[in-house]
């Protein structure tokens, strides 16, 4: 697990112990909806990929989209759903087999059939060619 994602862990988990210290002095249910939200609102990263990606993002100016949101029956890496525009970014942990590339191509083609365009990069490409993957979500 990535230093990212155990750093959203801890701040979960953080919330969650905050919710109970301030039982009686402020409104515990808010606190804890806020975690609650953290989780549900689709800004969820789950790897130091997808971190290394938003910063990416932030650096470039470019909007944060929506990380690790379901659309179509799929689990998408990242999407803008003003630009119907869908990012997957492709380790190749995950994506390096026969069964994964064929995956992702259905995947491809269910989501241009609801009219989003995806995007794939790899973690070479987050991490050494941001300028190059910047102009390509611009």
């Amino acid at each position: 697990m990535g230093a990212y994602v155990q750093e959203e862990r801890r701040l979960d988990r953080r919330i969650a112990g905050l919710a109970d210290q301030c039982y009686g002095v402020v409104d515990v249910d808010q606190l804890r909806a806020l975690g609650a939200t953290r989780r549900q609102i689709g800004d969820r990263i789950d790897s130091d990929f997808e971190a290394a990606f938003l910063d990416l993002c932030d650096r470039h100016e470019i909007p944060r989209p929506h990380m690790n949101t379901m659309l179509h029956g799929y689990l998408v890496d990242a999407i803008w759903p003003g630009r119907k525009l869908v990012v997957e970014l492709d380790g190749w942990r995950f994506h390096g087999t026969r069964a994964a590339f064929e995956r992702d191509k259905e995947r491809d083609a269910e989501l241009h059939a609801h009219g989003l365009t995806t995007l794939r990069f790899t973690y070479r490409q987050v991490t050494t060619r941001a300028r190059w993957l910047a102009t390509k979500l611009a």
